[in-house]
C-alpha cells in the first residue's frame, strides 16, 4: 500500500503544477479578479479509480488462478479416473489369469489322480503276476524235489547212488555232443561235452569203463583233425565287403563324342550367281548336321534313388550269403555268393580295380564248400548205454 501511495503522489504532482500554472496565468491576466473563479481540482477520484483498477486486476488474477487450479484439478481427476479404469482392467486380467491357473491346476490334479490310479492298477497287476510266478516256481521246486526224492530212493535201493548219477550224466553229455555235431555243426560244443563226459568216467575209475574212455579219446582226436571250413573267416569277409559296398564305383555317365562334317571351301571353286546362293544355303545346312559316335549297350543314367537301390541289392545278397554260412547251409551259401557276383558285374564299373578286387574275393569265397561230412562220435554213447543195461 505504501507503494500505491507513492505512485498516487507521483501521479498527482503534475496535476498540482498544472493547477498552480493555471492559477498564475489567471492571476496575471488583465481580467477582473472578482469575476473569475478558478476551478478546484479534486484529487480523490483519481486515487479511487486506480484502487478500483488494482482490484479489478487482482480479481482477474484470482479468477485466472482459480481457473488454472480448476483446470489442473480436472486433469488430475481425469487422470485419477483413467488410472482407476486401468487398475480395474488389470484387476480383471489378474482375475482371469488366476482362474486360468486354477483351471490348469485342477487339470493337473486330475491328470495326477488318473496317473496314480493307473499306476496302482499296474502295480496290482504286477504284484499278481509276481505272485503267480512265485507260485509257479514253488510248484516247480516241489516237483523237482519230488523227482529228486524218488531218484534218491531208487538209487538207495539199487546200492549204486553216486555211480548211477555219474553214469547218467555222462550218457547225457555224450548224447548232447552228438546232437550239437549233427544238428548244429558245432565242433567246439561237441568237444566240450565229450571232455566233461570223459572226466566223469575218470572219477568212477572202473575197469569196464576203460574201453569207453579209449573210444572217447579217438572221437575227440577225430573232431580236432577233421577238415571243416572256417565259418568265422567267411562271415567276417562277407561282412567287410557288405560294409564297403556303398564305396564301389558305378559306371560313369556316357558322354557322346563326334565331329562336325564340313567341307573345305578353299579347294573348291567358288560358284557365281544362283549357284553361289544355293551353295551358301547348302553350307549352312551342313553346319547344322553333327555326326556323333556312341558306344553300344549303354545303360541309361541312374538317379540317386536307383543308385541307392543298387547298393542295397548288393548288401542284401552278401548278408544272405553270410547268414547261410553261419547256419551251415552250403547250397544257399553258393547261390547267394553267385547272385552277389552277378549283381556286382551287372551294375558296377567292371573296369575299376576296386570292383575287380571284390569280384576276386567273392570268387574265392564261392570255392569254399560248407557241405562236409562230420565224423561219427556215436560209438562211445552206444557202448555206455549197453554197459548201463548190463549193469556196472
Amino acid at each position: 500500500m505504501a507503494q500505491d501511495d507513492n505512485k498516487t503522489d507521483t501521479n498527482d504532482a503534475p496535476v498540482e503544477d498544472t493547477a498552480n500554472t493555471l492559477e498564475g496565468e489567471w492571476r496575471e491576466s488583465p481580467m477582473d479578479d472578482g469575476d473569475i473563479t478558478l476551478p478546484e481540482i479534486d484529487k480523490q477520484p483519481k486515487r479511487r479509480r486506480f484502487g478500483a483498477f488494482l482490484l479489478v486486476i487482482l480479481a482477474i488474477a484470482l479468477l485466472g488462478g482459480l481457473a488454472a487450479a480448476g483446470y489442473f484439478g480436472w486433469n488430475a481427476s481425469q487422470q485419477f479416473l483413467s488410472d482407476q479404469a486401468d487398475s480395474r482392467d488389470n484387476h480383471a486380467q489378474l482375475v482371469e489369469q488366476i482362474q486360468a491357473l486354477e483351471s490348469s491346476l485342477a487339470q493337473l490334479k486330475q491328470a495326477q489322480s488318473n496317473a496314480t490310479t493307473a499306476n496302482n492298477v499296474e502295480n496290482q497287476q504286477l504284484q499278481s503276476q509276481v505272485k503267480a510266478q512265485a507260485t509257479q516256481q514253488q510248484q516247480q521246486h516241489d516237483a523237482i524235489a519230488a523227482i529228486q526224492t524218488t531218484l534218491a530212493e531208487w538209487s538207495a535201493r539199487s546200492g549204486v547212488e553216486q555211480t548211477g548219477w555219474q553214469l547218467a550224466e555222462a550218457e547225457w553229455l555224450l548224447w548232447l555232443a552228438n546232437m550239437r555235431l549233427q544238428l548244429q555243426d558245432q565242433y567246439s560244443g561237441a568237444l566240450t561235452a565229450l571232455g566233461q563226459a570223459d572226466r566223469l568216467l575218470q572219477q568212477i575209475d572202473h575197469p569196464k569203463l576203460r574201453p569207453i574212455r579209449s573210444q572217447l579219446t579217438a572221437e575227440v582226436l577225430s573232431l580236432k583233425t577233421a577238415e571243416r571250413p572256417d565259418i568265422d573267416n567267411i562271415a567276417l569277409s562277407l561282412l567287410a565287403i557288405s560294409n564297403q559296398a556303398e564305396q564301389l564305383p558305378l559306371p560313369a555317365r556316357p558322354k557322346p563324342h563326334g565331329d562336325v562334317v564340313k567341307t573345305n571351301s578353299a579347294t573348291s571353286p567358288e560358284p557365281t550367281g544362283w549357284r553361289s546362293a544355293l551353295a551358301g544355303l547348302w553350307e549352312e545346312m551342313k553346319g547344322l548336321v553333327v555326326i556323333r559316335r556312341q558306344e553300344k549297350n549303354l545303360r541309361p543314367w541312374l538317379s540317386d534313388r536307383e543308385e541307392q537301390l543298387i547298393y542295397q541289392g548288393l548288401q542284401v545278397r552278401l548278408d544272405a550269403a553270410r547268414l547261410a554260412a553261419l547256419r551251415g547251409k552250403g547250397t544257399l551259401y553258393q547261390q547267394s555268393i553267385r547272385a552277389a557276383q552277378t549283381w556286382l558285374l551287372t551294375w558296377f564299373d567292371t573296369g575299376s580295380s576296386t570292383v575287380e578286387a571284390v569280384d576276386s574275393e567273392l570268387d574265392a569265397l564261392a570255392k569254399q564248400h560248407l557241405d562236409h561230412q562230420a565224423p561219427d562220435i556215436s560209438s562211445s554213447l552206444t557202448m555206455l548205454r549197453q554197459l548201463r543195461q548190463e549193469g556196472l
